[in-house]
């Protein structure tokens, strides 16, 4: 194994980096309805999904020891559903500032999932109360 990977980061890279990569192609093929805000909020529940069953992946990613293309790849994802959102007019805000919500939310909400201070990830009534205000803030809906 190591002279394939050099040594067991290298190993470790690349069972991260197939993980990812099997959780992109899954983003990917999510499936899209008539209602894009409901796409943007699955696709967002999906990455939380992630990082709760695969919290080293996750860590790996955050920490850029995964290829940074994947990192631009799921950013550029997220923007092509904000863009679907903003197209169909249930965006209140610009889709720039949108893109800047929900990234920053969903990347807040992973690192508490993989680094809690507790040591335990926040409950499933938190993620779900985040995501609530975030998506009430993105489509005006108090």
């Amino acid at each position: 194994l190591y002279h394939h990977f050099g040594n067991r980061d290298g190993l470790l890279s690349a069972v991260h980096a197939v993980a990812l990569q099997k959780f992109m192609a899954k983003k990917r093929a999510l499936a899209q309805t008539a209602d894009p805000l409901a796409d943007l909020r699955a696709s967002c529940e999906q990455v939380l999904e992630f990082a709760a069953a695969h919290p080293a992946v996750t860590v790996a990613v955050m920490a850029r020891a995964v290829e940074p293309l994947d990192v631009f790849t799921a950013y550029a994802l997220m923007r092509h559903r904000i863009d679907r959102c903003a197209k169909s007019g249930v965006l209140h805000v610009p889709p720039e500032q949108a893109a800047e919500h929900v990234w920053a939310v969903i990347q807040g909400l992973v690192l508490s999932i993989v680094a809690s201070p507790t040591g335990t990830p926040p409950s499933r009534k938190t993620t779900r109360a985040a995501l609530d205000a975030l998506f009430r803030t993105l489509s005006g809906k108090a």
